[in-house]
Order: C-alpha cells, then structure tokens, then sequence
C-alpha cells in the first residue's frame, strides 16, 4: 500500500470517528435541552404559597374506602438488537444499525437517514428518535385528546407499545427558546409544540403524574399533528399483593387535608408556586380518586395518592375546579 493511500485511509477513519462522536454529543446535548434528562425533582412543586380554607363535602358514608393497595415495583426493561430493527424499520431505517460503545450507556445502536436519527440504548431500555423537519407554521387546532391519540397511535402502530400498557399524562405546551431546541412551558396559543407524558399503566388503579415531575418517556408533537421526537424507557411494572400499603381512611384525610398540595387551577397545573398568594379563598372537595403516583425515572416503586378534585372559590368571587394531591399511606 503506498503512503499516499495509506493517508487517505487514515483520514476517512478520523472522519469516521469523528462523525460518531459529534452524532452522540449531539444527542447529549438534545437529551439535556429539548429531551430532558434523568432528575430526581420533588413531583410536587412548586406549590401555591398561599392560605386557604378546605373540606370535604362528601358525606363519610358516601366515601369508598379502601383499606390497603399493593406495592407496585418499576425496573427497566433490555431491549434486543432484533426489536431494535423492527422497530427502527417501523420508523423508516432500513438495514443494519451502527454500534458505538458510550461511556454512559453502554451499547448504542443507531440510524440516521434524510429524515432523522434513532438510537437505542438496549441495556438501559432507552430509545430516543428525533425528526430533522423544521417545526412547521400549519396549526391544526388539536383537542388535548387529539394530541393524546396522536401519541398513543403512534406508539402501537409502530410496535413500541402493546395495547393497554400505557396511559398518557398531561400535554404540555413548548415554545422553542434558543437555536439549540431549549424549549419552554408556555400557553396552548404561543408554543410551538406539545409533549404528552407515556405512563404504565397497571392492573388495578391508574398511574398518575404531574406537570412538574420528570419523566423519561414522553413524546413530542407538532402543531400539525406530525412527530417531532421521543424519548422512551420501557418499563415492567410488577405488582406484590403479598406486600401492601395500608391506605388513610375518611378521618385520616380529613386531619391531613393541610398536607395536599395544590396542583392545578382552572386547568393551569404551574408555576403555581409563582401565583399570587391571596388568589384562593376556599376549596371544596367533592370527588376523591386515589391512583399511584409516578414520581421521577429514578423511582424504584410507586405510591398511593389521593386526586382531590373541587371548586375554588377565588378572590374576586369567581369558582374554578381545583386538583390537589394527598399522599395516600397510612401514617399511624
């Protein structure tokens, strides 16, 4: 081989690595702005600073109690090279992925191709695609349940969810804030795009989460109805009959409604903590529903918690509908 060949090859190897690299910090960098990274964030903050009265007004022997639940453990799920093609097929990347070992997260499959990027993360059971369309101006007016469907269809019709193994939570609405995709939570009338939280679901109560809590699996969704990205950790949840939460009866939450922490007004679930503090005069508790709630992805296992759904009664006299969260465990 002479050296001049042998230059050459040196250099398209350099490229090579070159290109891998700048196509994994890319997705770093994606993952700490507009994908958001692993936390371990308090779900139920920031609160409302303020004082206000609360009660009940559900007659006690109209409450249904329920004296216990079963503990309900999450752990991540590997994903194989086999899955990882039919599902990169499914999305429009065709043959054989490249294979990177990341410092972080181990192997690393991915595609690129005109239309975008897939990686996979199989032993942490991670998978993150992104479009490389621009964010188009067409709004097509989408219902909060119309973006929900968008992004439970797409999950099953490309084979990254069964039927029934997932709920969404709520749709938040982004606002692109910087040319590296930094987004920021703003009105339905000024983003740019929406982001539904994907939950597990269980096989006995709902798995509920809150605009605050940081969750790993999400997906992003233009205004035109078109996917934007998404990042997924798939998830087993087990459930342990044979070890159990014991649940607070009518009385206990009663004496722990201080506790509950409000976490929507009106439909609006933040910053709460930014509103001002006289806004509420009274809340009125007239439906109680009680779920698990799915903190942060570092979770181990889920809790109870107590939904608390009424009717505020605000400064200015006007009523609104008011949710709040009461930790849902026995504290005697």
């Amino acid at each position: 081989m002479t050296p001049k060949r042998k230059t050459i090859l040196l250099i398209l190897a350099v490229l090579s690595i070159v290109s891998i690299v700048f196509i994994t910090l890319s997705t770093k960098k994606q993952e700490s702005n507009g994908i958001k990274e692993d936390t371990s964030a308090t779900p139920l903050s920031p609160q409302y600073k303020g004082e206000y009265s609360i009660e009940i007004i559900i007659p006690k022997n109209e409450f249904n109690n329920i004296d216990s639940l079963p503990t309900v453990q999450v752990s991540s799920t590997k994903i194989t090279l086999d899955q990882s093609k039919i599902i990169g097929k499914n999305l429009g990347f065709e043959g054989e992925p490249n294979s990177i070992e990341d410092a972080i997260d181990g192997t690393t499959y991915f595609w690129t191709n005109s239309s975008g990027a897939f990686f996979v993360y199989p032993n942490k059971g991670k998978m993150i695609y992104s479009s490389n369309s621009t964010i188009p101006s067409q709004d097509k007016k989408l219902s909060d349940t119309e973006i929900s469907s968008i992004a439970i269809d797409f999950l099953l019709n490309n084979g990254i969810f069964s039927q029934d193994s997932i709920v969404t939570g709520p749709v938040k609405y982004l606002k692109t804030v910087s040319l590296n995709k930094d987004f920021e939570e703003v009105s339905k009338e000024k983003s740019d795009l929406y982001e539904v939280d994907i939950l597990p679901r269980t096989s006995s109560h709902e798995i509920i989460s809150q605009k605050n809590t940081q969750t790993t699996t999400y997906i992003q969704i233009m205004k035109d109805g078109s996917i934007h990205s998404f990042q997924i950790l798939l998830l087993n949840i087990t459930e342990n009959s044979d070890a159990k939460y014991v649940i607070k009866n009518y009385d206990e939450i009663i004496n722990s409604l201080p506790k509950a922490t409000l976490i929507s007004l009106d439909g609006v679930e933040q910053p709460l903590g930014d509103v001002k503090g006289n806004l509420v005069r009274s809340i009125a508790i007239n439906k109680i529903d009680i779920n698990y709630l799915f903190e942060n992805n570092n979770s181990s296992s889920l809790e109870p918690i107590y939904k608390l759904t009424g009717v505020a009664t605000l400064s200015n006299s006007s009523k609104v509908t008011a949710i709040l969260y009461l930790p849902a465990v026995s504290e005697n």
